[in-house]
């Protein structure tokens, strides 16, 4: 580190009410301004490495001077501002007006690894664990596919390193492989319950089900699609992957096709970008637990992320209060 990287002065999980804040944040996406009552404003979800939190701007009558300043702040960039900590609808947020400082930062002020969280567990343990489940899978083609998916080294150190969504679930570094592992355990439990579930196939899906997220996803102050993973899609990338072994000497069509089937229907129907809905056993199971394992994670990284005075939060994406005590 240099003398001049900035550091973070006070991490976002320490804000408190009415605090007065100079300090720097990532700035992970930003709303376009809006007119209200006495001008104009905008918002922008700030980050660090600890968590997010709303800015929201109020500018004055001068619709281009707000959006200069809009357009100034630069999504995946580090700003520096003055702000104060205010409270709407039981949650923190940042409240700055046009006559409250800011600049962005360059890159050589800041280090990109005080922005992004990073997952609580070892993640050298979690790659044994996840090593020793591809040398469990017995059937040859599955076999086959997963040794080779994970041969090159620095394929496997993205991916260690690889979050698992940009907000919803396992938003940090590791996270990926954390989710994975999380399903991993769940199949293995469900294959005690369902005897009829081909183990094999069900752990080899889980294994592959979200690689594609490699490529959709860019980490560097923030967690950001890619535009391949908007225009072509997580799912779309990993059947691709998967169906380039048809044909290959040692591999059963049928086991491939199956595979790349659980990798595209995983998602459950073509409402949350599934193409197709899961037509068989270890196709539906795995559609269930990857949705249970992200809606739990969800679910607890906002009671971990809620006000511990509050008896309650609110879950915009799915509308509901969550009960916390």
């Amino acid at each position: 580190r240099t003398h001049n990287i900035m550091d973070k002065k006070q991490p976002i999980n320490t804000l408190k009410r009415d605090h007065v804040v100079n300090d720097i944040f990532a700035i992970k996406s930003k709303r376009t301004p809006i007119a209200y009552t006495k001008g104009w404003r905008f918002e922008a979800l700030l980050g660090d490495a600890t968590g997010s939190i709303q800015l929201k701007f109020w500018g004055g009558p001068d619709e281009n001077k707000v959006r200069e300043i809009y357009e100034s702040m630069l999504e995946g960039g580090v700003i520096e501002l003055n702000a104060r900590v205010s409270e709407f609808n039981g949650k923190l947020e940042l409240a700055m007006t046009e006559d409250e400082a800011f600049r962005m930062l360059n890159e050589s002020e800041y280090d990109p690894a005080q922005f992004i969280p990073v997952t609580t567990k070892d993640i050298e343990t979690m790659w044994r664990q996840f090593k020793a489940t591809i040398d469990s899978v017995k059937e040859p083609t599955l076999r086959l596919v997963l040794h080779d998916v994970f041969k090159d080294a620095a394929f496997v150190e993205k991916f260690k390193k690889a979050p698992a969504a940009m907000h919803t679930h396992h938003a940090w570094l590791g996270g990926l492989m954390e989710h994975t592992l999380d399903i991993v355990a769940l199949c293995e439990q469900c294959c005690k319950a369902y005897l009829r579930i081909n183990r094999d196939l069900v752990v080899a899906g889980a294994l592959l089900h979200d690689l594609g997220k490699l490529d959709e996803y860019e980490v560097g102050t923030t967690i950001r699609t890619t535009p391949v993973g908007i225009l072509v899609g997580h799912l779309t990338l990993e059947v691709a992957a998967i169906l380039r072994y048809k044909g290959r000497t040692g591999v059963d069509d049928n086991t491939l096709f199956k595979l790349a089937h659980m990798v595209i229907s995983h998602h459950g129907s073509l409402e949350f970008g599934s193409p197709k809905i899961p037509a068989f056993p270890e196709a539906l199971l795995l559609s269930y637990i990857d949705a249970l394992d992200a809606r739990m994670a969800r679910m607890y990284g906002l009671m971990d992320e809620a006000d511990p005075h509050s008896f309650e939060t609110y879950d915009k994406k799915e509308s509901r209060n969550i009960y916390l005590r």
